[in-house]
């Protein structure tokens, strides 16, 4: 407990400093674009505390609370203001939360989520077994979304927050303890998912804790859920999307699943139990974690200057299967260069390559250029279909608002068509980032990660 307080405490005094957050976007409408600046403004809070984070733990050599850490790119902003303007063919948002107006607004909704926690706190303590499930379930729901709104409070500076009577993790102990442990994944599924209500659902793939890795157990799994629920496609399209995680030790594990809509409400939580001979056939645990690890910490910079890169289905807890086409988008907030460096670990294969971006021939084949009239705006990269073989791939996007006139050294093996960097991504994810750190000190530079996981259908 004494480092989670030492964590919030830090949060809140490094970034008291910001007075506004802003995040542009681009769309071919009004709505369109105030989504794409929402969803920036967005990253830039999640940047803000990574970067602080980082700096505070690489000074002091505090490592312990990075556990603590758990800041997603989809938070729930309420209060921003939004100046329009028609840009190209279409429309530029820029979003912007002021930290002074937002403040009474998030305390006042996190005041009113513990108040109607409390009340089921109290609910619960005196209802039999079979109605206490059912109103822990609603408590945890209220949790889930009193923990996103209190991600956003701490980075705006909100210091003194009632929490309430109980917390998720505790609620997650309860509803694992008054559930059954199931001895068979499909019928835990069933149950976990019974008392969803909304149709139209996108599922993404449930993550194991602590890692950005979907193993072959989270495919099964999401396999099942396709079963159980309406399901779309297209995330665009869809009405809500499906997250979850779980967690695994020697008693068995636990799946936990949320249903979040557009405006990043929690509609649904649950929480169910499985004994060990339900998934011990699976393959659960990540098998990349210290690579993993290596490619996100410490990634994310604080700076005027910032590059993205996602698919068209997200830049999280990505599973793709044998015939999936995927777009890669990139998305630089100021003219810049940039280019990107993959990693692959397959099964018999590990090994980093530069990625051609252009049929040209030198250093510029791997380089591109994002002028004016593309800043703000989602590059499409291109498009390409999952075929064997199989495994964890990462990319890593290296931006620069000065021209790259340096890259790693890499050499054309003809074999596999790839530029190759090296066979040990650690070392090359390393040596990257090294090369990134030692620009001149006028210009500025921006990192972001992509990982992804592919398998047979």
């Amino acid at each position: 407990m004494r480092l989670n307080v030492i964590f919030l405490a830090l949060i809140c005094t490094v970034l008291l400093q910001a007075n506004t957050f802003k995040g542009d976007g681009y769309g071919m409408s009004h709505k369109e674009a105030k989504k794409e600046s929402l969803a920036d403004l967005s990253y830039a809070i999640k940047s803000e505390v990574k970067s602080s984070f980082s700096s505070h733990a690489t000074s002091t050599g505090d490592k312990a609370s990075q556990k603590e850490l758990r800041v997603s790119s989809d938070l729930p902003i309420i209060g921003s203001e939004f100046e329009l303007s028609a840009f190209g063919s279409g429309y530029k948002a820029l979003s912007k939360l002021d930290t002074a107006k937002a403040k009474p607004l998030y305390e006042g909704k996190l005041e009113s989520l513990r108040k109607e926690i409390d009340i089921l706190v109290v609910k619960v303590a005196s209802q039999s077994k079979s109605d206490q499930f059912r109103t822990y379930s609603q408590m945890l729901t209220l949790l889930d979304n009193y923990d996103r709104y209190r991600s956003v409070a701490y980075v705006i500076g909100i210091k003194d927050i009632t929490e309430p009577k109980m917390r998720s993790s505790e609620v997650k102990l309860k509803l694992a303890r008054l559930s059954q442990s199931f001895e068979s994944l499909n019928q835990a599924v069933a149950f976990l998912l019974k008392d969803i209500k909304q149709d139209n659902l996108f599922i993404f793939p449930l993550k194991a804790e602590s890692s950005n890795e979907i193993t072959s157990f989270a495919k099964v799994v999401k396999k099942m859920m396709q079963k159980h629920l309406q399901t779309s496609r297209d995330k665009k399209s869809a009405s809500a999307i499906v997250k979850g995680n779980y967690i695994a030790d020697e008693k068995g594990m636990t799946l936990s699943v949320s249903v979040i809509d557009s405006e990043q409400k929690v509609l649904f939580a649950n929480v169910v139990h499985l004994d060990k001979v339900a998934f011990e056939k699976y393959s659960y645990e990540p098998k990349s974690i210290d690579f993993d690890k290596l490619l996100h910490e410490g990634y994310i910079t604080k700076s005027s200057f910032q590059a993205r890169i996602k698919t068209d289905v997200g830049d999280e807890d990505l599973l793709f299967v044998r015939g999936d086409e995927v777009k890669l988008f990139v998305k630089l907030n100021n003219p810049g260069y940039f280019y990107l460096v993959g990693h692959v670990d397959q099964k018999g294969k590990k090994f980093s390559y530069l990625l051609d971006l252009s049929e040209v021939e030198g250093q510029t084949k791997f380089v591109q250029y994002v002028g004016l009239e593309e800043a703000n705006k989602w590059m499409l990269l291109g498009e390409f279909e999952i075929e064997p073989p199989f495994g964890i791939e990462s990319m890593q996007l290296i931006a620069s608002n000065k021209e790259i006139k340096k890259l790693p050294e890499a050499y054309y093996d003809e074999d596999s068509g790839y530029h190759i960097l090296g066979k040990d991504p650690k070392k090359v994810a390393l040596a990257t980032r090294g090369l990134k750190k030692k620009k001149s000190k006028t210009a500025k530079v921006s990192e972001a990660v992509l990982m992804f996981t592919t398998m047979e259908k």
